[in-house]
């Protein structure tokens, strides 16, 4: 099976990667730090058959300063995501967050 991971180079999507390869299943890396921006994923070509969206602005502070940042990542480029995963008929979405996302909550 061949798996899009986006976030694939965070702390999650590294372990995530690992396991699913070790399962013998084929991953497909889209991270932002690779130069694959969420927001641009239409113009993702290759055909998977499940998606691990796991890509998140986390960086508190810098949200904090532009909020607009975090909802266009969190919440247009999930939604970017699942436009993708209709058109090209992926089989199944897996849809997690870490607890980054909440900041300092002391």
């Amino acid at each position: 099976m061949r798996f899009l991971i986006t976030g694939s180079s965070g702390f999650i999507g590294e372990y995530t990667k690992r396991y699913i390869t070790q399962k013998g299943h084929e991953v497909i890396e889209y991270d932002l730090k690779e130069g694959k921006d969420i927001l641009q994923i239409s113009n993702f070509k290759q055909n998977v058959d499940y998606i691990i969206h796991l890509s998140a602005r986390i960086n508190v502070n810098e949200c904090e300063k532009q909020p607009y940042l975090a909802y266009k990542t969190n919440v247009c480029g999930t939604l970017e995501v699942m436009k993708y995963a209709i058109k090209n008929k992926v089989k199944g979405i897996i849809f997690a967050s870490s607890a980054a996302v909440y900041g300092d909550t002391y």
